[in-house]
């Protein structure tokens, strides 16, 4: 029989990784115990970073070690009841008590050392035989979920369920337009560019090379963007809108990632685009997904623009 967790592919994400925690740590108590030690990996980031910090609050190991206040404190009665950690209250603040290891725990320290230095030397092995830098991929993974946590996704996933991305066809041209005119009309003042592409945005945007795409749940159009070369590997993101009805799915992302992952297999380098601070969601959005301010042109689109952003493309 084959592996029903991989089989599963993203579905099953976290308990692979579950999975392949759990064999780590197994091994790691194996070798801890076939060395005479007694010791749980789970322990190993408290006691690691009281060797090289002693005498901080549950508080300040729960934050050095991004786990929760309830977790440390397990871990902090767990190394207490082996005689491996002791605490204290804080001679200058008596409402702080402080943990550190004890002497016993020191001197577990150091008969670990060797130990972790076999335990890093495979762990590098590992990775080099895999193919890939697990701790560069690992720091991406994290500042990843930091940027936007695993919750916040699964829940735009399921409240956007059933959504689609197309190009917008003669069905759904009139929907580019009001979507569009619902925002500019009730933040700005309408402006001739705006008609200009509102109005015909197949010789403004898709003549020129570009892509009109929207966003449909069911029969209903929710939401539309636009991306259009500039000059030679710099394109432009714009008339991003999405119905304020579903706002909060996650639409506007969907379709921005579409606009820049389309722009980029078209040989963009970067991808600019012309907001305004006034628009705080959007402005939020954009900086997600990894623009940058840039210097404002002498010249730019609409008058209401006061912020110009870009993102480089990976290779």
């Amino acid at each position: 029989m084959g592996d029903f967790l991989s089989a599963l592919g993203y579905l099953a994400l976290g308990s692979r990784l579950r999975r392949l925690s759990d064999d780590l740590m197994g091994d790691a108590a194996r070798f801890y115990k076939l060395h005479g030690v007694s010791f749980s990996p789970k322990w190993f980031g408290l006691f690691r970073l009281l060797i090289e910090q002693p005498n901080l609050s549950i508080g300040e190991a729960a934050t050095q070690l991004g786990l929760t206040h309830p977790a440390i404190s397990q871990m902090a009665k767990e190394l207490t009841k082996d005689g491996l950690l002791s605490s204290k209250t804080d001679v200058k603040d008596e409402r702080r008590r402080t943990i550190e290891l004890t002497r016993k725990g020191k001197d577990l320290a150091a008969k670990m050392e060797p130990i972790w230095s076999a335990i890093e030397e495979a762990s590098r092995e590992l990775s080099e035989d895999a193919g890939l830098d697990i701790i560069a991929k690992l720091e991406k993974l994290e500042q990843a979920m930091r940027e936007r946590p695993m919750f916040d996704r699964l829940q735009a996933r399921y409240l956007s369920r059933g959504l689609k991305l197309a190009d917008m066809d003669s069905k759904t041209k009139d929907k580019f337009r009001t979507l569009n005119l619902a925002w500019l009309e009730k933040n700005f003042t309408l402006e001739p560019i705006d008609e200009q592409v509102l109005k015909n945005p197949e010789q403004e945007i898709i003549a020129k090379g570009g892509s009109v795409i929207m966003a449909m749940m069911e029969s209903e159009t929710v939401g539309a963007v636009a991306v259009k070369p500039l000059t030679e590997g710099r394109w432009e993101l714009l008339k991003l809108a999405v119905d304020p009805k579903h706002r909060g799915r996650g639409i506007g992302e969907r379709l921005a990632r579409e606009a820049i992952t389309r722009a980029k297999k078209r040989g963009a380098r970067t991808v600019y685009l012309e907001t305004s601070r006034v628009l705080e969601p959007a402005v939020r959005l954009y900086k997600k997904l990894g623009f940058k301010e840039v210097e404002r042109p002498a010249q730019t689109e609409t008058q209401r623009c006061d912020l110009c952003m870009e993102i480089r493309l990976a290779k």
